[in-house]
């Protein structure tokens, strides 16, 4: 997956009392947005915004040149094929815990973790570092990094949920 670049030049509308976003909005559908940089600027006495988008194409994405069935190397992960029904919260956890991390940092998620890293530690829930050594591509930087992190999140997801975490306590609950 590389990170890709699109330039939108939006114009104020008269019509609409505001600048026109539907062409940039359209363009978004089926991709995944990483980062945002605009610039205001005024020509020809109209107030104009320059976007500049930094994006990844998500697979089966409209429009997305990337995808071709024949070829190997860009077919996308598809984390349905790896994980069980008892994976998805951890993973779920784990992406939204790396894209706000990517996202405060100012890098693309990947850089943090893949996808199928993520699906990987969801699946195999290491529990120490030494665990998370055996994901490819988690090498010692990345674990030196993030691992701490990553084993908090492992350790969470396989406490149990004990009964009295299920419903809150009423105040006329009484033991009977």
């Amino acid at each position: 997956m590389s990170l890709k670049i699109k330039l939108f030049t939006l114009r104020f509308n008269p019509s609409l009392g505001e600048i026109d976003d539907r062409e940039a909005a359209r363009f978004l559908a089926g991709k995944e947005l990483i980062e945002v940089r605009d610039h205001f600027f005024i020509h020809q006495g109209l107030p104009h915004l320059l976007l500049i988008l930094l994006y990844n194409s998500i697979a089966g994405g409209e429009g997305d040149p990337d995808i071709t069935s024949n070829s190997k190397s860009k077919e996308r992960f598809d984390p349905k094929e790896l994980l069980s029904d008892k994976d998805w919260p951890l993973y779920t956890s784990l992406k939204e815990w790396r894209n706000e991390l990517a996202k405060s940092e100012g890098i693309p998620p990947y850089i943090i973790a893949t996808n199928r890293q993520i699906a990987e530690i969801a699946k195999n829930r290491p529990d120490t570092l030494d665990g998370l050594k055996l994901i490819e591509g988690l090498g010692k930087a990345k674990i030196e990094t993030y691992g701490n992190a990553i084993l908090g999140f492992v350790s969470a997801a396989d406490k149990p949920i004990r009964k009295d975490q299920t419903k809150p306590k009423e105040a006329n609950d009484t033991p009977q």
